[in-house]
């Protein structure tokens, strides 16, 4: 994502109420999607990219009317018009859904409109198509979640009131899933076994040699896609979205990463936005370090919620003293593998497959404390198993070294939408946050190592800056106020940037719909719903 990112979780962002069942597919995507908003700010730590200021240089279809875009404004299809989204889009039934594809071009600011890539589309239809409003488009965050199975997985969260009259969109993003992807590293168990809070000379040359194998290999592989995986691109395919779906205005829900696109949709194109909910969001304004260290000290906040937790239930794991017995199980692994079989294979457990299998469970909240204390507990009687697993939820791993392609996707857009880092920039912010963030601080810096050596200049348009729109842009930031992965303060640094009213839902997981709070989730809905209406204030 743009450079507040960071490099370990927030890879997802659909709210873990919707599945509470650890382990299952939809957790597995929750997880998996909300992997990390460190990468690009642990990516970083310059002032400029290779030389040139941080200014923009992406340009604003939305206002100038001679640059060129996929959905100019005359002509469009009615937002009631339901046979023009048919018609732009051959929909066809798949599970209870209707899926599509979309062709947009690669470059959306070239000059080769005929050089396509193909997006992979999935709807749930209003359900009275005569009283349709619109759709309501859907995105997971990420970067590199895919996120065609959303209309299915937040159906259940909304009213009759919004199932009757909008359609739920969800899509797989350019460089994800069953769109035009990227699918490489042919090593990723490789990859994620080195240790990422390196403490030794051999273990930072194993990071450098991962990092370098990695980068080359979708170089190889992908050369010619990676260049357009930028999130200035993605806006302009959510605009051709919409546009093919019949709606004159986006009506959009977004999350972690997602909200990233939101916002520069709506600085791109002001005209076209209907209604923006921005939940769990990220503040552009950010400088990378900055970034990075807020998020490592929102799983620092998380941490120790699930250790007061441990010890006022009695937990499984070390309920007497869970910080101590934490310490010593985490130098254990770091000294040693410890023993564990995920997915058929015995591959044993590092410290850096600890880190993320912990960090995951972290963004369910309290939801997971039991899971997280039993695999703990587990791993302390020497089967590293459990933690794992969930390390493989965060990664989308498979089975022997083959994966899903979200982490290749993540590095693909996270890479293009951040700062060029250093070596020693990578190296030093780890150092720094060693002694402020001693649990995720140094892997979130490590984690973004393989943006040192990626292939692709960064995209200028994602330089830390103020996003700013219009006054009375119908936008609503959300948030929980002890999120670990997009700390509460990015919340309200977006909305005061956006002068967006924020509503904050009292919950220690990862975005605010579905938390549990049924004031928010209600004000939301009336948000999508009619945003010039709908109260924003509990």
């Amino acid at each position: 994502m743009h450079s507040s990112t960071s490099a370990v979780p927030e890879r997802s962002t659909t709210p873990n109420a919707r599945a509470r069942t650890w382990g299952d597919t939809r957790v597995r995507r929750l997880a998996a999607m909300a992997a990390a908003l460190v990468l690009v700010s642990a990516c970083s730590s310059g002032d400029t990219i290779d030389g040139r200021d941080g200014t923009s240089s992406r340009r604003d279809t939305g206002n100038d009317p001679d640059a060129p875009t996929t959905s100019p404004d005359d002509g469009s299809p009615s937002t009631t018009d339901q046979g023009s989204a048919s018609s732009a889009i051959e929909w066809d039934d798949c599970g209870g859904l209707q899926c599509g594809e979309l062709e947009v071009p690669r470059d959306h600011f070239g000059d080769e409109p005929n050089d396509t890539i193909t997006l992979a589309l999935a709807m749930r239809p209003a359900e009275k198509p005569d009283e349709r409003v619109g759709a309501i488009l859907l995105n997971p965050g990420g970067p590199g979640a895919a996120g065609r199975d959303l209309p299915e997985a937040l159906e259940s969260q909304f009213p009759d009131e919004v199932l009757d009259r909008f359609d739920l969109v969800g899509w797989d993003p350019r460089g994800t899933g069953a769109s035009t992807a990227v699918d490489c590293g042919e090593d990723l168990d490789g990859f994620f076994a080195t240790d990422k809070s390196p403490d030794t000379a051999a273990e930072e040359a194993d990071n450098v040699e991962a990092a370098e194998r990695f980068a080359a290999d979708c170089a190889a592989k992908h050369g010619d896609l990676l260049p357009f995986l930028s999130t200035t691109q993605t806006v302009e395919d959510m605009d051709a979205i919409r546009a093919a779906l019949g709606d004159d205005g986006l009506t959009y829900l977004g999350f972690s990463y997602g909200t990233y696109l939101g916002v520069r949709y709506a600085e791109a194109h002001p005209e076209r936005v209907r209604a923006l909910v921005l939940d769990g969001p990220v503040d552009p304004s950010l400088e990378p370090a900055a970034t990075t260290t807020q998020q490592s000290i929102g799983f620092e906040r998380a941490r120790e919620a699930f250790f007061a937790w441990c010890e006022e239930d009695e937990c499984e794991f070390s309920p007497a003293d869970p910080r101590d017995g934490f310490r010593r199980l985490m130098a254990q692994i770091d000294a040693e593998r410890l023993y564990a079989d995920a997915g058929g294979s015995e591959r044993g457990l590092g410290p850096g497959e600890a880190d993320l299998g912990v960090a995951v469970a972290l963004y369910s909240g309290d939801a997971a404390y039991e899971f997280l204390a039993k695999a703990l507990a587990e791993a302390a009687q020497g089967d590293g198993s459990q933690l794992l697993e969930f390390a493989d939820l965060y990664t989308g791993r498979i089975d022997d070294n083959d994966y899903d392609g979200s982490m290749a996707a993540f590095y693909a857009i996270g890479c293009v939408d951040s700062l060029r880092p250093t070596l020693d920039s990578v190296r030093d912010l780890g150092d720094d946050l060693t002694a402020d963030a001693p649990f995720l601080g140094a892997a979130n810096a490590w984690l973004g190592l393989p943006c040192v050596y990626w292939p692709v200049e960064p995209d200028p348009a994602a330089a830390p800056r103020r996003i700013e729109v219009a006054a009375g842009t119908p936008i609503l930031v959300t948030a929980t106020d002890g999120d670990p992965a997009t700390p509460i303060e990015w919340a309200e640094g977006l909305a005061e940037q956006l002068a967006a009213p924020l509503l904050v839902a009292e919950s220690n997981q990862h975005t605010a719909f579905g938390a549990g709070d049924s004031c928010v989730d209600a004000l939301i809905v009336e948000f999508l719903v009619d945003p010039e209406r709908a109260e924003t204030e509990c």
